[in-house]
C-alpha cells in the first residue's frame, strides 16, 4: 500500500481524482486503516496524507529526508525493487512486457482488495465465534445470515480479481 501510494499517488485515477485520493477514499469508506498491521506503514500513510492535504506532492525523497531515522530506512526497504526481467526474455517471448507504471491501476486495486479481504476474514471469524457462544436460535440465524453476506462479499471481490482463496 505504501509503495503504491508513494509511487503512483500523484497519477490520475480518473478525471479530477488522483490515485492518492482514490486510496484515501476507499480506506475511509471501508474503514480499512486497521488492516494495515505495520505501525510504521500506518505512520507513513498518515504522513503522506497530511503532506498531500497541505498541497505538497509527496515522493520517496520526502520520506528519505524525514527526521525519523526509522522512517528513512523503512522507505528504502519499501521502495526497493527486487525483481527484474531476464535479459533472455525477449529472445524467447515476443510482445510487449507491461511495466509497473503501466499496471499501477491493477496494483492499487489488488492492494485495496487484499485489505478488504483481510477485514472480511476477520469479521467472519468474529461472527463465527459469536455464533458459537449463543444458544438462541434467532441470534444464530442472524449470525448465519451475516456470515452468508460476508462470504458473498468475499466471493465478489475474489471473482473480480481472479483470486482463489484456500483456507
Amino acid at each position: 500500500m505504501v509503495r503504491s501510494l508513494i509511487e503512483f499517488g500523484l497519477k490520475e485515477w480518473e478525471e479530477g481524482k488522483t490515485v492518492a485520493e482514490h486510496i484515501f477514499g476507499v480506506l475511509d469508506d471501508l474503514d480499512l486503516h486497521e488492516m494495515i498491521d505495520n505501525r510504521m506503514h500506518t505512520e507513513m500513510i498518515t504522513l503522506y496524507r497530511q503532506w498531500y492535504s497541505d498541497g505538497l506532492e509527496p515522493t520517496e525523497k520526502n520520506f528519505l529526508y524525514h527526521d525519523n531515522p526509522e522512517m528513512n530506512s523503512r522507505i528504502i526497504t519499501v521502495m526497493e525493487v527486487e525483481t527484474e526481467i531476464s535479459p533472455n526474455w525477449k529472445e524467447h517471448y515476443k510482445g510487449h512486457i507491461p511495466t509497473r507504471e503501466e499496471l499501477y491501476r491493477t496494483e492499487v486495486i489488488s492492494t485495496l482488495n487484499y485489505l478488504q479481504l483481510r477485514k472480511i476474514k476477520r469479521l467472519m471469524k468474529e461472527n463465527l465465534e459469536a455464533m458459537e457462544k449463543t444458544s438462541d436460535p434467532e441470534q444464530q440465524m442472524l449470525f448465519l445470515q451475516t456470515h452468508q453476506l460476508l462470504k458473498k462479499m468475499e466471493t465478489d471481490i475474489t471473482s473480480q480479481s481472479g483470486m482463489v482463496i484456500y483456507k
